[in-house]
Formats: C-alpha cells, structure tokens, sequence
C-alpha cells in the first residue's frame, strides 16, 4: 500500500471515532448524577448526542446544569466507575482495526487526539488489543477539566514532529473535532456512524466526510 495523497499523518478521536463507548460512558454518566442527588436524568438520546465528545465538566455544567462543586463530585464518581469497569464496556468498530493497520502499512503515522484522560484511553487500547497500532495517544490530564480538542491535537502533532498544515488530518465524530482542526489549521474528516450527526460535521465545516472505517482507508490510500 502507499500513502496515496501524500498524508503527513492522521489523528483520530476515540469515542465514536475508534470505539462505540456508549454503554460505559452512559451508566458512569449516570452515577455521576446519582452522586449529587439527580434525579430527573435525560433520556438516553439526548444524553447520548451531547456528552460523548466534549470533556465531562463541560457536559455536566452545561448539559446538566451542575454546579463547579456538583460537577467535581460527579466526575469523580464517574472515573471511580469507569477506571476499573466502564472502560471495558466499548467495541472496536467494525473494521476500524484493518483501517488503523492499513494506514500503518503504508507509513502514516497515526495518534489519537481524545478528551478523553490519557490513562483511561490507555486502557481502553491496550484492553482492546489496538495500543500497537499508535504512534503517539494524547488525552486530557487528570488535573485539567477542560482541555479543548484544539490543544489536544497541537500536543498529538508536536509528539510526532508534524507541522500543523492541509498535510495532516483530524479524524472525530463531533463538532469538537472538525472545529478543533480548523483552529489548528490542518484538514478533517468527520465520519458518521459515531455519535455525530451529519449535518453537525457540515455544520462545524468537514472538509471530507466518511461513512464507515472502510470508506476512512479508502479515502488515504486510493
């Protein structure tokens, strides 16, 4: 295989780019809530095109309308969970292994650019048997709250020696991701059958669209 259009590399978000998190990231959301005494909780849809993304503060306060004090509270009952079980409760996509594998072959460097804590999207790889497959993993530091997708993927390019331009890809599911390329100045693609709807990647300004892992391979390598 060759690297057909001459990519300088390709960063990847994790959960509904990589991963389907949903039943985790869902129950974990929840006891979060429960911890701080919520009870009147948004049906599954809503939850679900709203928190998988952007960091859990945000989600929490914004979505929620937690308090800084409630969403600290929930968060760490949130990671207490999802540390030691939620974490497991994903799927690889189907095909996405042969992508990740196929890009490799070709001798484009591969990260991840995730909101997600770096330690937890360290276990989630490495339980799934896809750590290989990275060259460099970027995720948010337990202490900060907000770390936005712009800062994530200058971090992801800078660990691989990348110059910030149309040469490097952000790959994500989410607003967050296609808006965070565009701060940083490289190209994106937003896939569909994460948690993002399509009219939010053209929204946000997607340069090119996917449909499935095959259709990501297919659009670097031919």
């Amino acid at each position: 295989m060759t690297n057909a259009k001459n990519v300088s590399c390709v960063l990847f978000d994790l959960d509904g780019t990589i991963i389907d998190s949903s039943p985790g990231i869902l129950r974990c959301f929840k006891l979060g809530l429960a911890s701080v005494g919520v009870t009147d909780v948004p049906d599954d849809e809503y939850l679900l095109g709203r928190i998988i993304g952007p960091p859990l503060a945000y989600s929490y306060t914004k979505f929620i309308g937690l308090s800084d004090e409630e969403s600290d509270k929930a968060i760490a009952a949130y990671r207490a969970d999802y540390r030691v079980k939620g974490f497991a409760e994903s799927t690889v996509y189907s095909g996405m292994t042969e992508c990740l594998s196929a890009l490799r072959d070709a001798g484009i460097p591969i990260g991840m650019a995730t909101s997600k804590p770096e330690e937890m999207a360290l276990s989630i790889v490495r339980d799934k048997n896809i750590y290989h497959l990275f060259d460099v993993i970027c995720g948010a530091e337990p202490s900060d709250k907000h770390s936005s997708k712009p800062q994530l993927i200058t971090r992801a390019l800078d660990s691989l020696g990348i110059t910030a331009d149309k040469r490097a890809f952000m790959v994500g599911d989410k607003s967050y991701d296609i808006e965070g390329a565009a701060a940083v100045g490289i190209s994106s693609l937003g896939v569909t059958y994460g948690f993002g709807a399509l009219s939010e990647l053209t929204r946000s300004g997607a340069d090119f669209i996917a449909d499935s892992p095959e259709d990501i391979a297919n659009f670097f390598l031919t």
